[in-house]
């Protein structure tokens, strides 16, 4: 396994849903003082407009917190608050779907952009899978105030990336060397997707009935070690 990034102030944000017995998880990474104040920056911040097209009964329940620092342990953050949950009404989602936001800094690379896949999309927003313009607008506003508003007090969202490594003996312990280091960068543009998107994994919610893959992402963030809050 090569070796874990170390990105002063950078902090790993895992976004943990639950919808019923359905789980999925949804990553982010943000520069700040401590996890403290970056979940409080987050809970001021976070809109019900950023989940517009996830039916109201699915929540982001937890955030889990890890200071890139090799060091840290995971903090834990419970949610309460509208805010946190979509606002649809019908509950009627589709499962092998996703509504794709994307991430762009101000320089080029597979290490200057990413992405997230917003899960739990209700079915009636959307004709022939796209959400449209009139869903689109109000998605694109909320998530670009959240970026604005995120930066304006000191907790950028960024773009990290873990480095690039090749192993150069297998041992053990294996050596690597590092192709290309660890990096962060803020992000400068949002831009909310209308034509929904999947990825791969996402495929066994279907086939299985439940998020497996998701599933498992969401167990390992809650497994990550907690430090006790004060």
């Amino acid at each position: 396994m090569a070796p874990p990034p170390i990105l002063p102030n950078i902090f790993r944000c895992g976004f943990l849903w639950e919808n019923g017995t359905q789980t999925a998880a949804n990553v982010m990474h943000f520069f700040s003082a401590d996890e403290t104040t970056l979940f409080g920056h987050l809970n001021a911040n976070v809109t019900a407009g950023m989940w517009g097209m996830s039916p109201s009964t699915a929540r982001i329940a937890t955030v889990t917190i890890t200071q890139l620092d090799n060091a840290s342990a995971t903090q834990e953050f419970a949610t309460t608050g509208a805010h946190w949950a979509g606002s649809q009404v019908t509950g009627d989602y589709d499962p092998a779907v996703a509504l794709l936001i994307s991430f762009k800094t101000g320089t080029r690379g597979l290490a200057s952009h990413g992405r997230i896949y917003l899960p739990f999309i209700e079915s009636g927003g959307t004709t022939t899978g796209t959400i449209g313009t009139g869903a689109e607008t109000p998605l694109q506003t909320s998530w670009a105030a959240f970026v604005a508003a995120m930066s304006g007090v000191g907790s950028p969202l960024h773009i990290a990336s873990y480095g690039v490594y090749r192993v150069t003996d297998p041992g053990p312990p294996p050596v690597y060397e590092t192709v290309s280091p660890p990096t962060s960068k803020a992000v400068t543009t949002v831009d909310v997707k209308q034509a929904l998107a999947t990825q791969r994994r996402r495929q066994d919610r279907v086939r299985v009935g439940l998020p497996t893959l998701l599933l498992l992402q969401a167990q390992l963030e809650k497994a990550r070690p907690k430090k006790a809050q004060e």
